[in-house]
């Protein structure tokens, strides 16, 4: 399913392709601004999805879409998108975001809009304003930094990168996010700038010569599996839908949101701190939300032990305790479907789930199942194979998007060494029906 079609009258969509004919071009890419600290709006709490015109910044507004998932007892996390040149009209949609997104995991989608349409015009500027908007949600919500996508369409890539390039050092209110998503983006700087995040990047056999996306989504794909060779997060996806136009796919963002639940338990926060501003309990919270999941439970429970302990204590240190719990049941649930489906992945992101629970029980249950997995057959040959993967993956599409033909015999080599259901799998597979 595309996008609605009234979203972007057709003459638009002509006007758009028109645009991305022409290199485009950053400009205003001056030292960031950081956005003032704001107070909550009227729009504090609001349910539903709804409009924020932008008083500091003319023409620039923003739509903001609050799942039913979201309750003060629950707080959430962000989803920000940049729409494409002259794609403005597409902002009020949140129909595949919410599906695969916003109501799965709990978070408060933000879509830009930008009415000059031109992602090239002042990029700073709308930087600056979509930070701002961010920050105006974090103050109306309750909002856990850290835990969040963001993505970009077409030129929207432009404001995409600049904001990775000023914010990306540092996981928190400045860079709310542990996962992109690149749909036939614009997105022109090394994948590998910033901290650790998982990577969607698609885009479509129709539009891989329009302004360079094929070659920009292979590149970006090229430094983020040249990484893994220094430790980098294997998990991304390359996805090429061959018959795909300049356009966002519900099966885009359907692939996209698979990564979210690996990257959620490997980087991001989980408690939201203003909830708990007791003295006993502080040393809890920062301990969980560092992902330092075993100090923390260790020290509730000492907290919880103490005579006396008040009620209104006792019930938020239970609180933390129920969220920690379910915290580590994920880790050891999805631990156990990688180690039994995905290689790569699953020595990836063991180690940093096996990292967390360090002097809990938890810690001995995640090594069993690591264990175990390392001495099925095939565990060790599929490292390595991706490692071979990494360094051929270059030169695999030379031209369009089919595989190059002197490389399809090593390519159906490589894909004997991982599980059909693996991410690599995968992916390799779909490389190879493309011909």
């Amino acid at each position: 399913m595309a996008w609605p079609r009234p979203m972007v009258p057709p003459v638009l969509i002509i006007f758009a392709a028109l645009l991305l004919l022409v290199p485009l071009t950053v400009s205003g890419a001056t030292t960031a601004i950081a956005p003032a600290v704001v107070a909550p709006s009227a729009n504090q709490g609001k349910a539903g999805t709804y409009l924020v015109e932008m008083t500091r910044h003319a023409g620039i507004n923003y739509y903001v879409r609050v799942p039913p998932t979201y309750s003060a007892a629950e707080p959430a996390g962000i989803h920000l998108h940049f729409h494409g040149q002259s794609s403005q009209g597409t902002a009020p949609y949140f129909d595949h975001w919410t599906k695969h997104f916003l109501s799965p995991y709990n978070l408060i989608g933000i879509n830009m809009q930008y009415m000059d349409g031109d992602n090239g015009k002042d990029t700073q500027g709308k930087l600056t304003a979509a930070r701002e908007a961010i920050a105006q949600v974090m103050a109306d919500y309750k909002v856990i930094p850290g835990r969040g996508v963001i993505c970009s369409f077409s030129g929207g890539g432009l404001v995409h990168a600049l904001f990775t390039a000023q914010h990306a050092q540092e996981r928190g209110a400045d860079w709310p996010f542990c996962q992109v998503a690149l749909y036939s983006s614009n997105y022109r700087l090394d994948a590998t700038t910033g901290v650790p995040m998982g990577w969607y990047i698609g885009v479509g056999g129709k539009e891989w010569s329009l302004a360079n996306l094929g070659q920009d989504a292979k590149g970006r794909t090229t430094e983020l599996l040249l990484a893994t060779a220094k430790g980098g997060n294997p998990d991304l996806y390359f996805n090429v839908i061959k018959e795909k136009d300049h356009i966002i796919l519900d099966v885009d963002v359907q692939e996209a949101a698979t990564i979210f639940p690996r990257v959620d338990l490997a980087y991001a926060p989980f408690l939201y701190a203003p909830d708990f501003p007791d003295k006993e309990l502080r040393h809890v919270v920062d301990a969980a939300n560092a992902l330092q999941i075993g100090i923390a439970k260790n020290a509730l429970a000492k907290v919880l032990a103490k005579a006396g302990i008040p009620e209104a204590l006792k019930k938020k240190a239970q609180d933390i305790e129920a969220r920690i719990d379910a915290r580590i049941a994920r880790l050891i649930a999805l631990t156990t479907e990688l180690a039994a489906n995905d290689p790569v992945l699953a020595s990836f992101y063991g180690q940093l789930y096996l990292a967390q629970c360090k002097g809990i029980p938890a810690e001995k249950e995640l090594r069993t199942i690591l264990a175990a997995a390392a001495k099925q057959k095939g565990f060790s040959a599929a490292l390595t194979a991706h490692a071979q993967f990494a360094k051929a993956f270059s030169e695999l599409f030379p031209g369009d998007y089919r595989v190059a033909q002197a490389k399809e015999k090593d390519l159906e080599a490589l894909a004997t060494y991982f599980p059909p259901g693996s991410q690599i799998g995968r992916m390799i597979a779909n490389f190879l029906s493309l011909r």
